[in-house]
């Protein structure tokens, strides 16, 4: 996201670590799940728009923030259905599967191969 330079690479690092682990424990029953969350109306989010940049603000402008309560039971039932990517929102949902068109073959192939 522009005006996050620092964000980008950290979340990045967490999805590989997360693609990572799920490939190496699946076959043993952990199973992991990787959380996108939009813009939640938090107070670390409030102190957020104090200082985001202006491009980042009309980027961001029409998407409407949600409540924790939302991330939390979305969470919750990505858990239950077992989804590895979890979204709250129809817009993250579509940039985050956009970005991993190919990640449900690569992971399927790898569990196969893992399991003989």
């Amino acid at each position: 996201m522009f005006g996050y330079g620092a964000y980008a690479p950290t979340k990045f690092a967490v999805r590989g670590l997360a693609e990572t682990l799920d490939a190496e424990f699946r076959h043993r029953g952990v199973r992991v799940s990787i959380a996108y969350p939009p813009d939640t109306r938090t107070p670390g989010f409030e102190r957020e728009n104090q200082t985001k940049p202006e491009e980042t603000q009309r980027i961001s402008a029409g998407i409407a923030p949600v409540s924790p309560d939302q991330v939390a039971t979305a969470i919750l039932e990505g858990i239950r259905r077992d989804r590895f990517l979890i979204t709250v929102d129809p817009q993250t949902a579509a940039i985050a599967r956009i970005t991993d068109l190919a990640g449900p073959i690569l992971r399927t192939i790898m569990r196969r191969h893992v399991q003989g």
